[in-house]
């Protein structure tokens, strides 16, 4: 695996987004957050708000999946979608 950026996370709720990334970096996986809000596109379809998405290095990505995935099941994560 090379060590490039992965998105693993996508939601357009700023608190969900915070909520992911603590769940990840509590976990020792460091995150980057990309802001699409700023630009007029891609919005995220059927909503009127920008997407956030949360970034990993490509060797956290199948880890940082799991712990999202995790996350929703539990019902912790409730607006965004795992990448």
């Amino acid at each position: 695996m090379s060590d490039y950026a992965v998105e693993v996370f996508v939601t357009t709720n700023p608190v969900e987004l915070e909520a992911a990334k603590g769940v990840l970096e509590e976990a020792g996986i460091p995150t980057t957050v990309r802001d699409l809000t700023s630009r007029p596109y891609p919005l995220h379809v059927g909503g009127l708000m920008a997407e956030l998405r949360l970034v990993v290095a490509d060797v956290n990505s199948e880890a940082a999946r799991e712990l999202l995935k995790e996350g929703i099941e539990d019902g912790y994560l409730e607006t965004g979608e795992v990448l």
